[in-house]
């Protein structure tokens, strides 16, 4: 499977500051996965994603965008930017126009694109959002989740193979971010967009193909969600939190209960399936 991203003994460290936040990290992201980026506070999360947009260049090592592209070449700053879409922590950081629909064309105009075109991508996008109906409306009078969508219409406008969500649910309330993590799943499963997604919320990526736990610069795990949280005291010694219905299905299993089950427990529905299955033993 071609790969979308890949890193190549990656080294980076801000101007005036000698330590190295990573050092030699080797990663690919494979076209149409879903990845978690996890660590702690300071761990390089948000650095590293601005790699793999051209918003930050290695210091050392190298980063290679669909296999082609390296981003030390401002020559291919635009053609990455259109293919791997950054979205960011605050939707308001994103919003340029002071109309909805227009936000979105902002980048296609640019492009040069024809105006049918345009108009053919945006209302397009705004359906996938479910903000087509909001096309008119000034961006002020949305919520956060609303503006938040907008932001990934942007992006979706550009036709790219990959979005990158930079904790973009953080901002918003559980609603908000229920209908976010909807429609990046749906990027993801209906539509074969690459994801890569960083979050506090470690419920958040329990269903994702894969999970990279950054820990003092280095890649401390790189496995599937159901392996990577099975080392629930490593985790909580970084400052991560595994995802809570694991946590009580756990400790339930340390108190003798749901014995039946013997694949870790990640999402709520294998949660319930599991009371009602001990329960029916039990009875």
């Amino acid at each position: 499977m071609r790969s979308i991203i890949q890193t190549e003994k990656l080294g980076f460290h801000y101007p005036r500051q000698e330590r190295l936040i990573f050092e030699n990290l080797n990663i690919s992201i494979k076209e149409g996965e879903m990845v978690g980026i996890l660590g702690s506070n300071g761990s390089g999360k948000s650095t590293l994603l601005k790699h793999f947009n051209a918003l930050i260049r290695p210091k050392k090592g190298a980063v290679l965008i669909d296999e082609k592209w390296n981003t030390k070449d401002p020559e291919t700053w635009l053609d990455i930017r259109q293919l791997v879409g950054l979205v960011f922590q605050n939707p308001e950081n994103q919003i340029v126009s002071t109309i909805v629909e227009e936000d979105i064309a902002f980048a296609l105009e640019n492009l040069g694109l024809p105006r049918e075109e345009i108009k053919k991508r945006v209302n397009e996008v705004l359906k996938i959002v479910n903000m087509y109906e909001y096309r008119k409306r000034p961006p002020y009078q949305l919520s956060g989740g609303q503006k938040q969508r907008i932001g990934i219409a942007s992006i979706l406008a550009m036709r790219p193979k990959g979005i990158i969500f930079d904790e973009a649910t953080s901002m918003l309330d559980p609603k908000g971010r229920k209908d976010i993590l909807k429609i990046i799943h749906e990027l993801n499963q209906k539509y074969g967009v690459t994801v890569l997604m960083t979050t506090h919320l470690l419920d958040e990526v329990a269903s994702v193909d894969r999970i990279i736990v950054l820990n003092k610069g280095r890649i401390r795990f790189d496995d599937k969600p159901e392996i990577v949280f099975e080392n629930r005291e490593e985790l909580e010694a970084m400052g991560l939190s595994i995802p809570t219905v694991t946590k009580l299905a756990l400790d339930l299993k340390a108190e003798g209960y749901l014995t039946d089950s013997k694949k870790l427990i990640l999402t709520k529905e294998e949660f319930v399936q599991a009371i009602q299955k001990d329960i029916g033993v039990r009875a």
